[in-house]
């Protein structure tokens, strides 16, 4: 079952309701997305090792936090670009990912929602850089430097 935006259309304006199931397999259905009861059967957001040990080293480094937080900002040539940070506590409408006993990854769930469902986070060195990269099934373009991406 897929999810997307569906427009409904009444006499008087155009109502956006965001996640609809349609479900094509017998006679034509539509499921309401239901955030709370549906959202737990969406991919996580999964670290690599390398990322998981960075994160683990920069909290020891910090000496304080409980993981990554992971935020989207509008910038770029391409529109979005990721905002990792060590988090210290859990912030209101986040959602929680368990990636190791001692780390999480914190996302607010609409970014969750929109922008990073089913994201794997990497940490690769290269010569004198070090950083973290992303392989997102969401995203369908990126500008040339890297810094930013577009979703559908």
């Amino acid at each position: 079952m897929s999810y997307q935006p569906l427009f409904i259309k009444n006499s008087r304006r155009i109502i956006q309701a965001p996640f609809i199931a349609l479900d094509t397999t017998e006679t034509m259905s539509i499921n309401i997305f239901k955030p709370e009861q549906d959202i737990k059967n969406l991919p996580p957001i999964t670290l690599t090792e390398a990322a998981l040990n960075h994160v683990r080293m920069q909290i020891k480094k910090q000496q304080k936090g409980i993981g990554l937080r992971l935020r989207i900002k509008t910038t770029g040539c391409s529109g979005k670009s990721y905002q990792p940070e060590i988090a210290e506590t859990i912030e209101a409408d986040e959602m929680v990912f368990q990636v190791a006993e001692d780390v999480v990854v914190l996302a607010n769930k609409t970014d969750y929602l929109l922008y990073l469902t089913g994201l794997v986070i990497d940490f690769q060195k290269q010569g004198l850089n070090a950083a973290f990269k992303y392989s997102n099934p969401n995203e369908k373009g990126a500008c040339g430097c890297g810094e930013s991406f577009t979703v559908a």
